[in-house]
């Protein structure tokens, strides 16, 4: 109700029929690339691992090749859905614009854990053998000026994400 309220209703009555549409203050922080709860238990039920991917640089056809699926959602309803025939029905949303000025949209994906895990232990054991040639001064085939020697300590501080 706008304006002034009937005489028939306190001001307190019309008060409580008005409904704020955000959820959050302009100025407080929120994520804007989150995922709905729905799809969050989906994926945990299902035993998948979620990810934003950009559908750049055919960055969505090499996702698809490495075993990630489109994340359907609409209505309530989650699955996934491995060729799409319109992506348009697929979980996305525009995430920047490219130098042509037209819109990137990124897309939730999903993967089986155990595969994800796989290729995470894989692309660590690439980044282990990286720090061990580092450390012992053979990063480069040649001598070259610059690089680790042995004397020279060099320690990782961390792995790769899980």
């Amino acid at each position: 109700m706008t304006g002034r309220p009937a005489k028939t209703e306190t001001r307190k009555e019309a008060t409580k029929k008005r409904q704020r549409r955000r959820d959050v203050s302009l100025g407080d922080f929120k994520q804007r690339m989150t995922v709905p709860q729905e799809v969050k238990a989906w994926a945990t039920e299902n035993n998948k691992v979620l990810r934003w991917i950009n559908d750049a640089r055919a960055k969505i056809a090499y996702a698809q090749a490495n075993d990630w699926d489109f994340v359907k959602y609409k209505g309530g309803e989650v699955g996934e859905v491995e060729q799409p025939a319109d992506l348009g029905a697929m979980y996305s949303m525009i995430v920047g614009r490219d130098t042509t000025g037209q819109d990137i949209r990124a897309y939730l994906m999903c993967k089986e854990r155990d595969w994800y895990e796989e290729d995470q232990t894989e692309k660590q054991k690439e980044v282990d053998e990286i720090d061990k040639a580092i450390n012992a001064g053979t990063a480069h085939k040649q001598s070259q000026e610059g690089q680790y020697v042995k004397d020279i300590k060099y320690e990782p501080k961390g792995r790769l994400r899980p």
